[in-house]
């Protein structure tokens, strides 16, 4: 299932890559670093919704409500921010409502792969 209002993802949002390494050190100093399984290089987003109304802020809490209840990936195409495609877990997500009628959402995902 592809995320929801993608076009209302506010430009703060922001995308990072942590390569997971295995590290050895060795007594003279040096440290051997290996790549950790066939995908290392995991990328994670973080995403923010702001100036919503309550009917699209509810609309995003509730498939985020969901994934937490599924456990079920997130696909997010290709765009701006990712040059390529990818399949993402909601690891949090919070609302902050600003006024009466204005909320902003935002989430933390990570990269997850199928094979």
């Amino acid at each position: 299932m592809t995320l929801p209002h993608q076009d209302k993802i506010s430009m703060s949002s922001s995308y990072s890559v942590a390569p997971r390494h295995r590290t050895v050190e060795f007594g003279d100093g040096y440290i051997q670093r290996t790549p950790m399984g066939r995908n290392q290089k995991r990328r994670m987003l973080s995403i923010s919704y702001q100036n919503l109304d309550p009917a699209t802020a509810d609309t995003i809490v509730q498939f985020f409500e969901g994934k937490m209840d599924t456990g079920d990936h997130i696909d997010i195409a290709a765009n701006t921010m990712l040059r390529t495609a990818g399949e993402f877990y909601l690891q949090n997500f919070d609302v902050e409502m600003t006024s009466p009628e204005i909320r902003t959402i935002s989430a933390s995902l990570m990269e997850v792969y199928d094979s």
